[in-house]
């Protein structure tokens, strides 16, 4: 449960309040082009796709599609996905097929990459942070502002410890399976 709060929070803070797109969320990434727009209200370049635009690109779109064409077809299908499915279904379908690195894809599949010396399904808050964190990661690596951004702005609903997911990250970096971006 922990895991599907961590992916709302993390990825659409307004999943149970819209219908499949957010419109501020979309005005929101727009604005987020603006890299005086994001130094002034200390925000991080962001998306503005819902977690239902998310599944529909994933599962129903081809990658290689004109990112306009793209955008429409996601923003119809994400209505229509809304009518079919209920949201606990469209958590459980995401969790189980969205990419969370690079040729892994699913929840399973992620947990045991990263945690292979556990086998559980209940993860601990940090836990469930990083797995979500790596959602559609294509590089492998991480940056800790974003890492401490994103924990900053969850942390008035989820309680994390910054020094205990830190410690995740690092340990992942001494295995190998994700690298430290360094802005140099």
């Amino acid at each position: 449960a922990n895991v599907e709060k961590i992916l709302i929070e993390i990825e659409d803070s307004r999943f149970f309040e819209h219908n499949g797109i957010d419109l501020k969320s979309i005005g929101r990434s727009i604005l987020s082009l603006s890299g005086k727009y994001r130094k002034k209200k200390g925000l991080l370049k962001s998306g503005g796709s819902t977690i239902t635009m998310q599944l529909c690109r994933t599962l129903l779109i081809p990658s290689n599609q004109n990112i306009v064409n793209r955008k429409i077809v996601e923003v119809l299908l994400s209505f229509w996905c809304e009518k079919q499915f209920t949201k606990r279904e469209i958590l459980n379908f995401y969790l189980t097929s969205v990419r969370f690195e690079t040729r892994i894809n699913g929840i399973i599949s992620a947990s045991k990459h990263f945690f292979s010396d556990i086998d559980k399904k209940d993860f601990s808050n940090e836990e469930a942070f990083f797995l979500i964190e790596r959602l559609s990661n294509i590089t492998s690596s991480y940056r800790l502002e974003r890492i401490k951004y994103i924990c900053e702005r969850i942390s008035r609903t989820v309680e994390i410890n910054l020094e205990s997911l830190l410690s995740i990250y690092e340990e992942q970096k001494m295995k190998g399976t994700i690298t430290q971006y360094n802005n140099v």
